[in-house]
């Protein structure tokens, strides 16, 4: 029997957050997982906290439910506390050996000094006295040229493992004492290749630096540059740099779109071949590898000729990350990430009804007794509508967080996203053809041509962000606490709202597709 209904609660809208759980299963598997997650790595004092913020959603759950949800959460929490060792955040400098496997590696250039970037999956790091201190985590360490290292190997190195205040581990090795162990599965030797054949792709398509360096970031990732970084931060559009599902949906709505003629099952085959390729391309960041199961997801719903649910695409990501990396779900830019797309997917819908609701003429006849002004003005918002009811839902579920665990938040951002998203989206299909057809004599410059245009007008914007104390706003005094309940207060409410649509949906697992 449900719970709320012994308490006659149902008229308060409670009964829709069972209802909408019951449509997207894979959502409450994935909540649950990150649960457990996230209570292991919490602090000792922050866990209680955490819990008791939990069980308070429990009783408005089904019985049967709510005792999953339990049972979930604490096989999750058990799990990564066998899969996970973490460092101790007194460790300053501690000398060991380290088992670890290279996941990814790239060039940096920091200081005019050019260095590889490694990133190691850590099996274990016992100290010089055989404790083991660290297992299941990912750190970075910095290597000279040539680098001593290759991707799809395990290695055994001796140095050290630093641990800075806010709990981020990295090491730094003595690279004379490299051993190759064994030989692994995996896709980075393939992504160096890919990535120098693009650099050098790009370098020969745009003559100017600046371009090029917003395009390749844009598409790709390519070039992490801090003057670029802090320009797109003053803006408070940073986040279009960040690969994630905005880049994903483009590549696979241009495979899908030149490939009409075909039927939608081998349509679906070359999308997941290209956005796989991406995926390779990119790199495996914690964001990436959320849209790349979401589109996958997507994609298998396109091939067995079902509709796919965003909410439980969603879910399937946040199950793949808790199984495959629990760790990098501890980053503030992969919960952000995550909980920016959930506030999309619950309140960009109602939010756009509501303003076309409160503008929209009641019939033609009355829009055109108005003003030439208040034509222009009703006009311009209908096109605005779709901007704000995305902005509004993920400024809603920033904010917080940002007040909370960020150094400053800027407000130009409120302004900036109305327009920089939508250039940088029209310039990055141009991009992408021109680097897909770029044995093509002149099309591809022909394509850059017309993509640079918005690309331009994007980075004059950036560029000419005023910079001073009135455009950001110092955060930082937000309990940590607080921050959590308002997020999870902000994604019941999207619950409810989904719990309460109307819909012919009355599959449980197959609702994932």
């Amino acid at each position: 029997m449900d719970l709320l209904a012994r308490i006659n609660l149902s008229k308060v809208g409670w009964v829709h957050l069972e209802e909408c759980f019951r449509r997207h299963p894979a959502l409450f598997l994935g909540i649950c997982l990150l649960g457990g997650v996230l209570l292991f790595f919490s602090p000792p004092e922050s866990r209680l906290p955490l819990l008791l913020l939990y069980l308070c959603v429990l009783p408005f759950l089904h019985l049967r439910r709510a005792c999953i949800a339990v049972l979930v959460v604490l096989a999750s929490f058990i799990s990564t506390s066998l899969r996970v060792t973490m460092p101790g955040p007194e460790m300053a400098a501690t000398p060991g050996c380290v088992l670890a496997e290279v996941v990814d590696r790239q060039l940096v250039t920091i200081h005019d000094k050019t260095s590889w970037r490694i990133d190691f999956y850590v099996h274990e790091f016992r100290s010089d006295l055989g404790v083991l201190l660290a297992k299941g985590i990912c750190v970075h360490a910095h290597a000279p040229l040539p680098c001593p290292v290759f991707g799809g190997r395990v290695y055994r190195v001796h140095g050290d493992l630093l641990v800075d205040p806010s709990g981020q581990a990295r090491f730094r090795p003595e690279w004379k004492t490299v051993a190759e162990q064994r030989k692994s599965f995996s896709f980075v030797e393939l992504r160096v290749s890919l990535r120098r054949m693009l650099e050098k792709i790009f370098t020969s398509l745009f003559v100017n630096q600046d371009e090029r360096v917003v395009a390749g970031a844009l598409t790709f990732g390519l070039y992490k540059d801090p003057f670029l970084q802090h320009l797109m931060h003053r803006a408070g559009v940073e986040h279009v740099l960040a690969i994630s599902g905005f880049h994903f949906g483009i590549v696979a709505a241009l495979t899908l779109l030149f490939l009409q003629g075909l039927h939608p099952r081998f349509r679906a085959c070359f999308a997941f071949l290209f956005l796989t390729m991406y995926l390779i391309a990119v790199g495996p960041l914690p964001s990436v590898l959320r849209s790349w199961w979401a589109g996958t997801v997507v994609l298998l719903g396109i091939f067995l000729g079902k509709s796919s649910s965003g909410l439980n695409c969603l879910g399937v990501g946040l199950i793949a990350a808790t199984l495959l990396n629990p760790i990098s779900l501890t980053e503030l830019g992969c919960q952000l990430s995550f909980l920016a797309t959930a506030a999309i997917l619950f309140y960009s819908t109602h939010i756009l009804e509501v303003c076309s609701c409160l503008f929209r003429p009641k019939n033609k006849d009355e829009f055109v007794g108005y003003s030439i002004a208040d034509q222009t003005l009703a006009t311009i918002l209908h096109r605005l509508f779709p901007a704000f009811s995305l902005i509004i839902p993920v400024w809603a579920v920033l904010i917080p967080y940002q007040l909370a665990f960020m150094p400053d938040i800027s407000l130009l951002g409120i302004i900036y996203n109305l327009c920089i998203p939508l250039l940088y989206s029209l310039a990055m299909p141009c991009i992408l053809l021109a680097v897909i057809l770029y044995p093509i004599p002149l099309l591809p410059k022909l394509l850059v041509f017309i993509g640079s245009i918005p690309l331009r007008c994007g980075m004059f914007l950036v560029q000419s962000a005023p910079e001073s104390s009135l455009t950001s706003l110092s955060t930082g005094h937000l309990p940590a606490f607080m921050a959590h309940f308002i997020i999870v207060a902000f994604f019941l409410c999207g619950c409810i709202l989904e719990g309460r649509r109307e819909t012919q949906r009355t599959d449980v697992w197959k609702a994932c597709i």
